[in-house]
């Protein structure tokens, strides 16, 4: 069985990243590590930053829990899929939080899945050429959106599974572009379901 470690934070739960999963069980027998970076929480990032200018650190509670949750979504999704899937929250630092794994275990691959070009700090950091320069093991970048975009479009599909009729018995959905998802229900009947953000209710 091929072992491969995760790593990924704000896309767990992307499209992308679940067919790079898919794809490698339809080769044969693989295991996942997720590592799930404690990334600071948004909201803290400020105070954090102010405070490395010289003040103590705080502990960013709020990050932490954020991964922890994010990671116990992630797992439960791969096994529903039929994948052998565990996992950590990793330091804060990911190739910190790679190599930590890494000297644990034996790997085969490292997938690393990160936000778009100009909006991922990983790759402004180079994360992906780091990690391959530093570990004797195949990299494999996917790139997708913040996964939290496919979780709500799954959460509206539960919704309307749960309170109207006719969309009741939700077999599957396929998802099309950001804000589309074509739903089949039980009774082989075909829905397509669009959100639209109007913004803040008045």
């Amino acid at each position: 069985m091929r072992r491969c470690v995760v790593v990924a934070n704000q896309t767990l739960g992307g499209l992308a990243l679940v067919t790079a999963i898919r794809q490698r069980l339809a080769e044969g027998p693989h295991s996942f590590y997720v590592v799930v970076p404690a990334t600071p929480s948004a909201f803290l990032r400020w105070e954090l930053q102010a405070q490395a200018a010289g003040g103590d650190p705080i502990p960013d509670t709020q990050g932490r829990e954020y991964a922890v949750r994010r990671l116990d979504t992630e797992l439960s999704r791969l096994r529903s899929i039929g994948a052998d899937a565990d996992g950590e929250v990793g330091d804060v630092h990911p190739l910190q939080a790679i190599s930590d794994v890494l000297d644990r275990g034996t790997f085969d691959e490292i997938i690393i899945s990160t936000l778009p070009q100009g909006i991922s700090r990983w790759l402004k950091m180079d994360l992906p050429d780091r990690v391959a320069r530093r570990f004797d093991l195949p990299v494999t970048h996917i790139v997708g959106p913040a996964g939290d975009e496919d979780m709500l479009m799954e959460q509206v599909v539960l919704a309307f599974g749960q309170y109207t009729g006719p969309m009741s018995g939700v077999k599957s959905t396929e998802r099309r572009g950001l804000n589309e998802l074509i739903v089949l229900t039980e009774n082989d009947e075909r829905y397509r379901l669009t959100i639209e953000a109007l913004g803040p209710q008045s």
